[in-house]
């Protein structure tokens, strides 16, 4: 019996789907969609998330964070490129997600870090994220790893 629990489990996350909502009282509506990170290589102990959310409300909402069992530290980065440098800032203020609007996070711009992982990111699995905002609060979303290109 013991042997068939596992595959149950990662079958169940297969077949969640991707996308999130967080409702408060006052109806606000956060969507999370398109939500994945890379396949990590080697030994690397950090990896990084990406996705698209949406504020389908009517007042600006902030991501002010994130966390995650798979990961010692995660916070929100900027990554940007100036004179052929390229760095990466912590967003400690967050990011704003306007009203009535969207924002991508992607690669070389903002993304969700993961330090210290604690296990690889490895194509084909899936783990959960929770991310907190401002106005909507806590919502937890499930991470798709994509292989090292970022295709499914």
């Amino acid at each position: 019996m013991k042997q068939y629990i596992r595959p149950l489990i990662a079958l169940a996350f297969i077949l969640m789907p991707f996308n999130a909502y967080a409702h408060d009282g006052h109806k606000d509506k956060i969507e999370v969609s398109d939500i994945w990170a890379r396949d990590t290589l080697g030994r690397t102990m950090s990896g990084a998330a990406y996705m698209v959310i949406k504020n389908l409300t009517h007042t600006d909402d902030k991501l002010l964070g994130a966390s995650a069992d798979i990961a010692r530290k995660v916070e929100i980065h900027l990554s940007s490129v100036k004179d052929g440098i390229m760095s990466m800032q912590p967003m400690h203020d967050g990011i704003v997600i306007p009203k009535d609007g969207m924002i991508q996070l992607k690669p070389m711009s903002y993304h969700v870090m993961f330090m210290g992982l604690k296990q690889p990111f490895k194509k084909g699995s899936v783990f959960p994220l929770t991310l907190s905002f401002e106005k909507a609060g806590k919502v937890t979303v499930y991470v798709d790893v994509r292989g090292i290109d970022g295709r499914k």
